[in-house]
């Protein structure tokens, strides 16, 4: 069962779902870890990962600051905002040593992570991840047409997808 709480950590709220051995009751004796998301998604992404690693890990899956259900402050964050929050975040539910898995934004995330604070880090997992160092490769024709998801997300989008969006974003009726 994966259980939802509101976590302050580093000036902000954050959404966290979490599941694994023993997480109901506070702490986990099993490894913790943390699960960070890419954009523009939140905490579900992870839940097919945490519904079959619950009983391997202490699975915690937040709410990036700005992101789903977690606090939208204004102003500008990023990876080293995140870093910060993440690792108050973790200290707040008693955390001193644990992996992390990201992609996308969470992976950019990881790396200042891991240069932040190197002796919490159990290991790191990325996946779906551009290194920042890549260069002009990345925009190289023959590479466009593998990345055309992030330019469309950064697109004002048109007012016919965005209502036939809106109705396909309204709940169904019977369905909780």
């Amino acid at each position: 069962m994966i259980e939802h709480l509101t976590v302050r950590a580093n000036g902000a709220a954050f959404h966290v779902a979490r599941t694994g051995q023993g997480t109901s009751q506070g702490k986990s004796a099993l490894k913790p870890l943390l699960l960070l998301h890419g954009w523009p998604e939140f905490w579900l992404t992870w839940e097919p990962v945490m519904t079959r690693l619950a009983g391997r890990y202490s699975l915690i899956a937040p709410d990036l600051r700005g992101f789903g259900d977690s606090d939208k402050p204004d102003g500008t964050y990023g990876p080293d905002q995140h870093t910060s929050d993440m690792l108050a975040l973790m200290d707040a539910l008693g955390f001193e040593r644990f992996g992390v898995v990201g992609h996308d934004v969470g992976g950019a995330v990881m790396q200042p992570l891991a240069r932040a604070a190197p002796d919490r880090i159990a290991g790191l997992f990325f996946f779906d991840f551009v290194y920042p160092g890549i260069g002009p490769r990345m925009g190289t024709p023959d590479r466009l047409n593998h990345i055309w998801y992030q330019s469309f997300h950064q697109m004002e989008m048109a007012p016919c997808w965005s209502a036939r969006h809106a109705r396909v974003a309204r709940p169904i009726s019977g369905i909780s």
